[in-house]
């Protein structure tokens, strides 16, 4: 009965060895490819190791939600500005919507609006209705008043 055992105990050693070898032998084969490389200068800096950056950045949006900093509360370069250095670094479109993500909360945070200085109503120029067609005295005189006289 204990050779049975001690049997399957040798087996699983060997498979337990055998599987550790072949472990061995995949990061020793992504170490050489990895300092190889040139596209990726993390993994030729901290191979096999810099393959799990890319993982964590993915994931890490589903996990910043519940329990880490938000995009913009990292110092001294926050989330949201490492990524878009990241993409201008890569050539990819780096263009995001302006405030989807800053806060306009504080004081003194720059706010665009469709006029920097609008006109006070003192002012601004009185028109008169625009007309055209028949109901204008002259339809096919310009007014003098146009933009674009003749």
């Amino acid at each position: 009965m204990t050779d049975g055992i001690l049997g399957v105990l040798s087996a699983l050693t060997y498979i337990f060895i055998l599987l550790l070898g072949l472990g061995l032998a995949a990061v020793i084969v992504l170490f050489i490819i990895d300092i190889n490389q040139k596209q990726d200068a993390v993994r030729r800096n901290y191979p096999v190791i810099g393959r799990f950056r890319h993982l964590f950045s993915e994931l890490g949006e589903f996990f910043r939600q519940y329990f880490f900093a938000m995009d913009r509360e990292e110092m001294p370069f926050n989330r949201a500005e490492r990524e878009w250095v990241e993409r201008a670094g890569k050539g990819i479109d780096n263009t995001i919507a302006f405030g989807s993500t800053k806060s306009l909360d504080p004081p003194g945070t720059a706010i665009l609006s469709m006029f920097r200085f609008p006109r006070w109503k003192a002012m601004r120029r009185k028109r008169r209705p625009a007309s055209s067609g028949r109901t204008r005295d002259n339809p096919m005189k310009p007014d003098p008043s146009s933009i674009f006289p003749r």
